[in-house]
């Protein structure tokens, strides 16, 4: 056999191993993004909740599943994230709350427009840790659609949640955060964006 079949052999052998190589890659692509996923608590609710498809139903549903665990208690804390562009009063009016694993629970958040003009506005929900994303549910929230406060006006809004009692025993506290931002700002924005796009054509 000469030198330049060996060669050739090589060659084909390393390009065959790099396809077999790269082809079992992808699949353990699949578990590692899972478990990246695991780790982190990331999951698709808090960006369906923005996208406005997060289904109430059947997240609570699944959370609900698994019955209450009176063996142990949870606490979870009430926060507000201030947004110093709109003018309002934004508050928990329940700062902590305790509860079983799997029970639903019942909070409210107020809200007034301090300033002279509409607004129209959403709220972001966020939690902490990241990983006590995947375990909790919203039964009903004011974040689930848009607010249209009227100069002056103020609302009481509930959010009802249940948290599913398999959250790992290392999460026995949790924080829920909200900020409000202004859909008409970034109504805004999207128009001097195209504005911009069309005028440099």
């Amino acid at each position: 056999m000469s030198d330049l079949d060996n060669k050739h052999k090589r060659v084909v052998g390393g390009a065959s191993f790099v396809v077999i190589a790269m082809f079992g890659f992808g699949f353990a692509l699949i578990p590692l993004y899972d478990l990246f996923c695991d780790v982190l608590g990331i999951n698709g609710s808090y960006q369906a909740i923005e996208d406005g498809t997060y289904d109430a139903g059947a997240e609570s549903e699944r959370a609900l599943k698994n019955g209450v665990d009176k063996s142990r208690i949870l606490t979870m804390q009430f926060l507000v994230t201030e947004n110093d562009a709109l003018d309002l009063d934004f508050r928990a009016l329940t700062s902590k709350l305790t509860f079983y694993p799997g029970e639903v629970k019942e909070v409210s958040y107020y809200v007034k427009n301090r300033s002279n003009k509409p607004m129209v506005i959403q709220a972001i929900p966020d939690i902490t840790p990241n990983l006590a994303k995947k375990y909790l549910a919203k039964i009903e929230c004011f974040c689930f659609k848009q607010q249209t406060l009227q100069p002056g006006e103020e609302k009481e809004m509930p959010l009802r949640f249940v948290v599913n009692s398999i959250i790992p025993d290392s999460i026995p506290v949790l924080t829920m955060t909200y900020r409000y931002i202004d859909l008409n700002y970034k109504a805004e924005q999207k128009l001097d964006s195209g504005y911009q796009q069309t005028a440099s054509r």
